[in-house]
């Protein structure tokens, strides 16, 4: 009980600041769950696909991920759809993380399966999120690196999840981490080069954001505003986002 009860906190924790928040329960909850044997087996499972969820974006951490995936997948039982929605969605996102687009959209559904079964809407919308978020970022990339059709393409694509997440999250009410939707649209439409849409979206967004657990991202999301400020002829003001951008960088980073 006193490991369920941890869990709890911890989620609570890291939907109140996401990446970080909860971190200390969680593994709280995990290492009690070692400690109750056959027991502890559901709860081992859960917080094995909580800890590789957040042991993903830790850089110091992330040699633990595979070891905790293959955990919760070995030990849920059939019926523990939770653990397996929350490892399979893991899995995917670092296949996506690494390029291997296909490969990861096989595990998204897998994932998307067993939130489906278990009704979890939340889960759903996580999935949602975390997929346009890898989206977002490849096109960034394209952007930059691409040829002109397929970086298009690529955030075309990037901007409609973005705007589906955000419809999604309208019908059911979600009420958590308001800001993570709308700054990820203005990343995007940043680099659609709609500069005075990114721009506004920044102004009323950021600060929450950045309260709600996008800190690491800072440096990103704080060279994105410079770039709209300074194509939007507002020069002082992109001289200033940069070198607070600069800064950011010497502060702890999401990988």
């Amino acid at each position: 009980m006193r490991g369920w009860v941890a869990l709890a906190e911890g989620l609570h924790g890291y939907y109140s600041v996401i990446d970080v928040g909860g971190r200390e329960q969680i593994e709280l909850a995990w290492r009690l769950a070692h400690d109750s044997g056959a027991a502890g087996r559901r709860l081992r499972a859960t917080t094995a696909a909580w800890l590789a969820n957040l042991v993903f974006t830790d850089d110091a951490d992330s040699q633990r991920l595979p070891g905790l995936v293959r955990e919760a997948l070995d030990l849920a039982a059939p019926e523990d759809h939770g653990a397996r929605a929350r490892a399979t969605m893991v899995a995917g996102y670092v296949y996506h993380f690494g390029g291997q687009v296909e490969r990861a959209q096989r595990w998204y559904e897998t994932s998307r399966r067993y939130a489906l079964a278990d009704g979890d809407e939340a889960h759903l919308s996580a999935l949602m999120h975390n997929q346009a978020g890898m989206r977002a970022s490849l096109a960034r990339q394209a952007s930059l690196f691409d040829s002109g059709d397929q970086a298009a393409g690529a955030v075309a694509q990037a901007l409609m999840s973005a705007e589906s997440i955000g419809h999604y999250d309208a019908g059911i009410g979600t009420a958590s981490l308001g800001s993570l939707v709308p700054v990820l649209r203005a990343q995007v439409l940043t680099a659609l080069q709609r500069w005075d849409e990114a721009a506004a979206l920044f102004d009323l967004h950021f600060d929450g954001a950045m309260n709600e657990g996008l800190k690491r991202t800072e440096a990103c999301l704080l060279a994105d505003r410079a770039l709209c400020e300074q194509r939007l002829g507002r020069v002082e003001q992109a001289r200033a986002l940069a070198d607070a951008a600069g800064q950011a960088l010497g502060a702890p980073m999401h990988v």
